[in-house]
């Protein structure tokens, strides 16, 4: 659980790395290297109201829960440092 931003935000976590399990997938054979897939339910409770939202991701990382969810969180931590710099022209 996260507090800030006027919003408290809980995040449940699933990873599949099971060959057994992936091998459902119809598309498998077209993501080369897969080793996990990985569900990530985002709840923001914030003063007018709640919202949930579900994110999936495909990964090459064989790796814990926790692991993915700090790979994850770092990758997008890049993204949105990204996005401000192009949003404000700044370029670094």
């Amino acid at each position: 659980m996260n507090k800030g931003h006027g919003r408290i935000e809980t995040r449940e976590w699933w990873v599949i790395t099971a060959p057994d399990c992936l091998d459902y997938l119809e598309t498998r054979k077209q993501w080369a290297g897969l080793q996990a897939v990985v569900k990530v339910n985002v709840r923001r409770e914030m003063a007018d109201g709640a919202t949930v939202q579900s994110r999936y991701y495909i990964s090459s990382l064989r790796a814990p829960a926790e692991k993915t969810l700090e790979a994850v969180r770092q990758h997008r931590t890049i993204e949105n440092s990204l996005h401000w710099s192009l949003d404000t022209g700044v370029w670094t």
